[in-house]
Parts: structure tokens; sequence; C-alpha cells
């Protein structure tokens, strides 16, 4: 896996990645790969439309992942987080983030209790809010991506002059040309298909904005 992860190979990743969630249950792998598969978002741009769907079944699961981990109570104090963002108990309610780790970096907005060479130490309750911060920033950021990516992508938007009249005058369409003979209920239910797959990931990022607004409302 992080021979992989070195390499940069996003479809080896892509594949180690569903598979160490649906065959291992392995969600921390999971993650791992896929975030390393989705540092860019998908290129779907003249993707056909299998391999959009494709690519957003992959994505999807992504999503979800990284909603799991974010809605994960007590997060401190589970071994497979510690060990995803590299920091780990110090005393009690106090935790060590080692230098170089993600956290390390974005550790300067919070308010530390002590440094040393091994990291800095900060309180739990401050480690939560900014371990969920960094995971829903990310998500937000690969999720907008995505959505931007699958607006300019081919097989979302069809050439209706093309698809009517077998051409098209317009220079350099970005449109997806298809014969009319292809556009058969296949073809459709393909389309269906990957707008629904697209709804389910947009959806999912909503849904942590409202969760996260009623849980400032009931700690006011």
């Amino acid at each position: 896996m992080f021979h992989v992860i070195k390499l940069g190979n996003k479809s080896r990743l892509q594949e180690l990645g569903t598979k160490f969630h649906h065959a291992h249950e392995n969600d921390i792998a999971a993650l791992l790969c896929l975030d390393h598969a989705f540092i860019s978002p998908p290129a779907i741009q003249v993707a056909t439309t299998a391999e959009v769907s494709r690519q957003l079944a992959c994505f999807e699961v992504y999503v979800s992942l990284m909603k799991e981990f974010l809605l994960m109570s007590d997060p401190c104090n589970k071994p497979s987080i510690q060990r995803l963002f590299g920091f780990q108990p110090s005393t009690e309610h106090v935790f060590l983030l080692r230098p170089g780790s993600q956290l390390y970096q974005s550790s300067p907005q919070i308010l530390n209790a002590g440094s040393s060479d091994k990291g800095i130490r900060v309180y739990e309750r401050d480690l939560e809010g900014l371990i969920k911060a960094v995971l829903g920033e990310r998500l937000r950021k690969r999720v907008s991506a995505e959505n931007e990516m699958c607006q300019k992508a081919q097989s979302f938007a069809p050439c209706l002059p093309f698809a009517a009249s077998g051409s098209c005058h317009r220079m350099g369409c970005p449109q997806e040309h298809v014969e009319a003979a292809a556009l058969d209920l296949e073809w459709y239910n393909a389309r269906v298909r990957i707008h629904l797959q697209q709804i389910r990931i947009y959806h999912a990022l909503h849904s942590l904005r409202h969760i996260h607004l009623e849980r400032q409302n009931v700690q006011r």
C-alpha cells in the first residue's frame, strides 16, 4: 500500500481503497489510499459514462468514509485515529502531536499545553475540534473540486443538436456527441445513474453542514 502511495498510482490506489473497505473492512487503510487517490478530482472530463460512474462510485466511498470519521464520537481516544493522524496520549486528556503530521502543522491555531522535541501537547477538547476541522475542510475542498469537474464532464451534458441531426457546428464543442442510434434505454439509465451518484455525493457534504449547525445550536 505505501509503495503504491509513493508511486502515486491513482487507479491502483482506488482499487486498493475499495478493496480494503468492502473486502477487508479496514477503513483506515481504505481512507488513506482513497485520500491519496483523490488529491486531484477524478479525470472524467472526456471519460465514457461507464468510466464516470465507476469513478463516482469510488469517490462516493471516499466521501462516506470521511463523513464516518467526521461524525465519530471521542476520536482522540480511538487508536485507529491516533495512527491515522500521528498523535498519541501524553497525560490525562492531553495528547502529543508528532512533528511533520498534518495536525501538528495546523496546531498553531489552538492553545497548546507545552512543546518539546517530540512534538506539541494539546488538550483533548482542542484536539477533537482540530481533527474535525481538518477533516471537514479537506472534504469540502475535495467535493467542491469534484463537483466542478462533473460540470465540465461531457457525459453529464450530451450535445442535443448532434443527437438530433448527427452534426454539430459548434467549434470545440464541450458536450458529448452521441449517435442517435445509441440513445437507448441503457444509455438513459447510465446517465440517470451518474446524476444520482453525484447528488448523493453532494448531499453527504450538505448534510454535514446541517449537523454542524445543529451541534452549534445545542452547545449554545
